[in-house]
């Protein structure tokens, strides 16, 4: 005998149909579509005929569709086409009716979003300010060459990255690595002639100075605003002093006068050619906390260390110059570290009692440095992290506890009409027929 059960099932499947309710009409169908069956058999039809004469009442007869037109509602049309355009200042409108309502709740949500909101964004403006690229610079192929400390020089560094170098380690480094261009530079301070024709009856000033090699304005990628810059002659020990301007002292000092381009001025009591003036808002590569109001540009080898004593030239022993790099176009972050890491071991075989422990690595630039980094990270995202929380908790508690409250009010009366509806439910079960199955059975006879 057929499957009568599986057939209606099938033909049921198109509706929405409550489960129990599908399980009602599946049954009552099947039943007398097996009564229909059995007749027929008894009647002498064979089984395929039996089984035709009941498929023809199952098709000829409305119990099914009847029966889905009672108990399952008709699909709702599709929305005309920009229907939720048009709604939408209609749905603005009921919200806004609906807050206004419930001025309390909205005015604690919508300061507590406000706090959370303008607590992130003002620190992601002072992550901006502090942290940030600089203005002026190129980050794009920026690097900075470090040391990774090994052995008793590890026990004895503050971190597992060393941001100095000796004054010939890095001449060696500059010297032999391809593929990237290397400048060191150093902080320091000078003093600045007050007086007219630069003697000492006008008096000095100190200036924050940053001590660079020829090349460190280029490799930053910051374009002077007047001026030819420094020059690889520079470098040399005895070289010509010259100077670059910060922009600012450029302007109070001087007076924004663009002949000082090619004139002197005296730093340290000793006469200072100057060969260009920084861009405007120009100070540093780098974000540093406490770091110095930089406005004057001076070559390295007129550091006050080697001033004072030149042998530091040659001394390995001192780690004092700190070294940026900008990559070639055909070299990346991995190669130039393999070709400094080189270097060094090179250096550490030659040099055992000063280079042994030092290996050369070259790290992505970062604005805060490559040694501060990690360290910015963990504190950048402990208060992002405080904030996000205390604002999102805040908020979930004060959402949580109205609709709570909502919940708790509206409570009986939903147990109320529950209750109201499970009787009905009840009752109709109980019934002796239910009118549906009933109009099944009846059409189908």
């Amino acid at each position: 005998m057929a499957d009568f059960a599986a057939e209606v099932r099938r033909r049921l499947a198109s509706g929405s149909i409550l489960p129990a309710r599908e399980i009602e009409i599946v049954e009552e169908i099947s039943q007398h579509l097996e009564d229909r069956y059995a007749r027929s058999r008894a009647a002498g039809l064979t089984d395929g005929e039996a089984l035709a004469a009941a498929w023809r009442e199952l098709d000829a007869s409305d119990a099914l569709p009847v029966a889905l037109a009672r108990v399952v509602p008709p699909a709702p049309a599709p929305p005309p086409f920009g229907w939720g355009v048009r709604m939408f200042p209609r749905d603005l409108l009921h919200a806004a009716r609906t807050l206004a309502k419930a001025r309390t709740y909205t005015f604690v949500c919508a300061t507590s979003l406000g706090v959370g909101i303008g607590t992130v964004m003002a620190i992601l403006i002072l992550i901006r300010t502090f942290f940030g690229t600089p203005y002026g610079v190129n980050p794009d192929g920026l690097v900075e060459p470090i040391i990774v400390p090994t052995g008793q020089l590890l026990a004895d560094a503050r971190g597992p990255i060393l941001d100095t170098w000796s004054y010939p380690d890095f001449v060696d480094v500059r010297d032999g690595a391809r593929g990237v261009d290397i400048a060191g530079w150093a902080f320091g301070e000078s003093m600045l002639s007050l007086s007219v024709g630069g003697g000492a009856g006008g008096g000095a000033a100190p200036v924050a100075t940053m001590f660079v090699s020829s090349n460190y304005f280029s490799t930053v990628g910051v374009t002077l605003a007047f001026g030819r810059g420094f020059q690889p002659t520079d470098d040399a020990m005895g070289a010509p002093p010259t100077v670059v301007l910060g922009h600012t002292l450029w302007e109070t000092r001087f007076g924004s006068d663009r002949g000082i381009v090619g004139n002197t001025i005296t730093l340290n009591q000793v006469p200072h050619v100057v060969v260009g003036i920084a861009p405007r808002r120009y100070q540093l590569h780098f974000s540093m906390d406490g770091a110095p109001d930089v406005q004057l540009w001076i070559p390295l080898l007129r550091h006050p260390r080697i001033q004072e004593a030149s042998d530091v030239r040659f001394d390995r022993r001192v780690d004092w110059v700190r070294l940026l790099g900008r990559l070639a176009p055909e070299t990346n972050v991995e190669q130039a570290d393999a070709v400094v890491a080189s270097i060094m071991s090179g250096l550490a075989s030659r040099y055992p009692e000063t280079n042994q422990f030092k290996t050369g690595a070259v790290k992505p630039y970062y604005s805060v440095g490559a040694r501060a980094n990690p360290g910015i990270r963990i504190v950048v995202g402990m208060f992002l992290a405080v904030p996000i929380t205390m604002a999102g908790s805040w908020t979930a508690g004060i959402v949580l506890g109205t609709l709570g409250a909502s919940l708790t009010a509206a409570l009986p009366a939903f147990l109320a009409t529950t209750g109201s509806e499970h009787r009905a439910s009840r009752d109709e079960h109980n019934s002796p027929a239910n009118p549906a199955t009933e109009h099944i059975a009846t059409s189908l006879k």
